[in-house]
């Protein structure tokens, strides 16, 4: 990024802040504020980024005395753009009737997929614990009090980049987890005419990337009077296409991740894998970003090897994404074969395209760079590239990797260089104390893992960091992995769902309750593509929206999984209840839930996961899951899910797969929305059938029954051996009468003035109605039969 370029993206990504200032207690023009807070208070003293400031709203711009080549125009023409302008009832400051300062920010899911709702978010920042903020129907009010907490943390972060001689793309990134950590509750407007559901955060930032836009196109087509093409002739610039959406899509992840055939670390090297292929997709969008004279201000997406980035419609920008896809492409081929490959696509749009204008227009857009990225997946090799592949066949008797049975590039322990490489590498990735992971240009050491051509990743401290900054030729840039440092130029933060309890799969086993058995589940947003395009009702249907909701999801996935896990809500013994309110699920005090859960994360992003642990830990988890998206995205997400059970030394390959299995099974029941255990077949309910009738009901009342005593928990043990069979056949007379007879031996004495003896007649009792009832009907049949299973793990040591 060139000098003009970055000014245009801090000016831009800061022109709201003075909004803070007055919610807080400067009662003035915020466009005023800002422009004096950052210049006396944080000490820029850079005009071009000030006058962005102070002049991105009509009435101060109109009079103004600015050259008309000033980038202040640019800022203003993103601002429009960003928040719909041309559909305000007016062109005003908050000051203004019909305006409320003390709006909270309303939850994106309000709207969306038939909702309609007023859901808002409490005050609060960005939680370093995962602490999930879940939206409420409650009143809510920001106070000064709170704006004022938040003026001084920005204050503070800022002071750090106030060095101008220091402004670059390094300076905005790190502004922007400045923004990300304060501004991420907070409303962008509080018109209380408008939906206040994109946050100040996500406004700012995408008027950067609109931004970053505008001036490479101006530039493009000649255009010096920034103040005609995009003042004074606005309305005819808004139907130019000024911009490129572009996505990229990596085939081949989970196959990367799961095909594995070595036993040994396999929890490690499954984890390594994960985190290898989240740096290398974040690295890709870096390059990109960098040759196309951006920053990550440009990325509206990143999650679960997708991406989507807005670019300027200029020939050399457009060039430089079809280079990357090229070079990157050809970079896969040659060190992972075919086992990956990077899907990419893009299409030109106007601001009116992204304002979803003709209805109808936003989403052809998104289905065009669809489309576009489904044919590069189906052409993905020329004809040369096609002739090398089949020069490398493998020939009979040679020797494969154990770890993924690649046969080329072995080392003398039969590993290929990329598992011999991650083998190495993953004690450091995982390491806590790996606080950086640093992209060098230079390959090379058993220490680093390539992550394109001639670039290589490797962990370091935070001096380390430093001394590479000032020193090292070869440093490209540094991330960290759910941190803020707010510090100039130390690193891009990466939100990871890393959460792990355990060092292998057998540990994992060894501390859980019951049968010895590893617990898999994975599971996946339902309709998620439909819901990103068209979920949302044609008016409201715009990028920045989009880029809202696309963000939101994927802190659920990467961020806020860590805190569902780290403390556990619900437990099968309680009788199919959370033991706290929803709204504490994510509580950073262990005696609110269960507490930590018995589960490592393998892979968590975009929409989907997939989770591995102590089989009882696995399930309640899964209520977890549902029960905490429901509350979070107010019921417009649905969620499917699969959950299996097995040896720990059962190839983790054939686990990915079957689990695979269980989840499609899932998104096979009509509506989706649910869960299938065990098997594929008999075993698939919806998530509140699955909650309330199986474990809330019929698991219960199992528990509550042969957990009575110890006597009646060892004569349980042989009578669902027995009742299974009869569950698991038709209803007839015989049947009735088998049943009747296992019932009756289960009869305890009558004991006269034996109050605990009364007690479990009269559960008896119970529970010998309810079988005569479920026995009676196929659905109450069959989730018995599920319920039994459960219990029965639950009692049953290792076998």
């Amino acid at each position: 990024m060139d000098d003009l370029q970055c000014k245009v993206a801090i000016g831009a990504m800061l022109h709201d802040i003075g909004k803070v200032l007055y919610r807080s207690s400067d009662g003035r023009n915020h466009s005023r504020s800002g422009f004096e807070f950052l210049r006396d208070e944080i000490g820029l003293k850079d005009h071009d980024i000030l006058d962005q400031v102070l002049y991105h709203h009509a009435d101060l711009l109109r009079g103004s005395s600015i050259a008309e080549d000033s980038p202040a125009y640019i800022t203003y023409m993103a601002d429009n753009i960003a928040s719909a302008a041309d559909r305000r009832e007016k062109d005003s400051q908050d000051t203004a009737a019909g305006f409320d300062r003390s709006v909270p920010l309303g939850s994106v899911f309000n709207i969306l997929n038939g909702n309609h709702e007023n859901f808002h978010y409490s005050p609060t920042t960005m939680d370093r614990n995962g602490k999930i903020n879940y939206p409420s129907a409650d009143p809510v009010s920001f106070d000064s009090s709170f704006y004022g907490s938040v003026e001084q943390g920005v204050r503070d972060a800022l002071k750090g980049l106030s060095d101008d001689s220091s402004i670059n793309v390094e300076y905005i990134n790190s502004l922007l987890g400045i923004l990300e950590a304060y501004l991420t509750y907070i409303p962008s407007s509080t018109a209380l005419s408008q939906q206040t559901d994109v946050s100040l955060y996500d406004h700012m930032k995408l008027t950067a990337a609109l931004a970053n836009c505008i001036l490479p196109w101006l530039r493009a087509e000649g255009v010096s009077d920034y103040r005609k093409e995009l003042f004074a002739d606005a309305g005819a610039f808004y139907e130019k296409e000024v911009f490129y959406l572009f996505s990229m899509d990596i085939s081949g992840i989970q196959s990367f991740i799961y095909q594995q055939f070595g036993t040994e670390d396999v929890l490690k090297n499954l984890r390594a894998r994960s985190f290898y292929l989240e740096i290398m997709m974040e690295n890709f969008v870096d390059t990109l970003l960098r040759s196309a004279g951006l920053s990550r201000a440009n990325l509206i997406y990143s999650g679960g090897g997708h991406a989507y980035i807005i670019l300027p419609n200029t020939s050399s920008c457009r060039e430089a994404a079809e280079q990357f896809a090229q070079s990157t492409n050809a970079w896969l081929q040659e060190t992972f074969g075919i086992d990956l490959y990077l899907g990419t696509g893009g299409a030109p749009c106007s601001a009116r395209t992204l304002e979803n204008v003709p209805e109808g227009s936003y989403g052809d857009l998104f289905r065009t760079v669809s489309r576009r990225i489904s044919w590069s997946k189906s052409h993905r090799y020329s004809a040369s590239q096609i002739r090398m592949l089949n020069r490398g066949k493998v020939r009979d008797g040679a020797r494969e990797c154990r770890i993924c049975h690649r046969s080329d590039m072995l080392t003398e322990e039969n590993l290929c260089s990329i598992c011999s490489g991650l083998t190495a590498f993953s004690s450091r990735i995982l390491d806590p104390k790996s606080q950086f992971f640093v992209i060098r240009n230079q390959e090379g050491g058993s220490a680093q893992m390539p992550v394109y051509k001639d670039q290589s990743v490797t962990t370091a401290d935070l001096q380390s960091v430093r001394d590479m900054i000032r020193q090292d030729d070869h440093y490209v840039s540094t991330y960290s992995k759910n941190e803020m440092y707010a510090g100039y130029q130390y690193a891009t933060n990466l939100w990871v769902a890393d959460y792990s309890s355990a060092r292998t799969l057998q540990e994992l086993v060894d501390n859980g309750r019951g049968i010895s058995r590893l617990g898999v589940i994975r599971a996946d947003v339902d309709n998620l593509g439909t819901a990103f395009v068209s979920g949302f009702p044609q008016k409201y249907q715009t990028l920045s929206r989009a880029a809202a909701f696309s963000r939101t999801l994927s802190m659920f996935f990467k961020w806020h999984v860590n805190g569902l896990l780290k403390n556990g809500g619900y437990r099968l013994e309680d009788g199919g209840t959370d033991i706290r309110g929803i709204s504490d699920v994510s509580a950073s005090s262990a005696d609110q839930g269960t507490g930590p859960r018995n589960a490592t994360v393998i892979y968590a992003g975009g929409d989907d996961l997939f989770i591995v642990g102590a089989w009882k830990d696995i399930i309640e988890f899964s209520v977890d899951l549902h029960r905490s998206l429901e509350a979070f995205s107010i019921g417009a997400l649905k969620i499917s899910a699969g959950i299996g059970m097995f040896n720990e030394k059962y190839p983790i390959s054939y686990i990915a797969s079957q689990s695979g299995d269980l989840e499609s099974a899932s998104k096979d029941r009509d509506g989706k929305n649910a869960v299938t255990l065990f098997t594929e077949k008999g075993h698939t309910y919806k998530w509140d059938e699955f909650i309330d009738e199986v474990l809330g009901e019929k698991f219960s009342l199992l528990n509550r029954f042969f957990s009575f005593s110890k006597e009646t928990s060892e004569r349980g043990k042989a009578f669902l051996y027995n009742i299974l069979e009869l569950f698991r056949e038709a209803e007839d007379r015989i049947n009735l009468a088998r049943l009747a007879y296992l019932l009756a031996r289960l009869e305890p004495a009558r004991k006269p003035g034996d109050e605990k003896a009364e007690e479990y007649r009269e559960l008896y009792g119970e529970f010998r109605k309810k079988l005569y009832e479920w026995q009676r009907n196929e659905k109450d049949r069959k989730q018995f039969v599920t319920a039994v299973y459960i219990y029965a793990y639950l009692i049953r040591g290792e076998e």
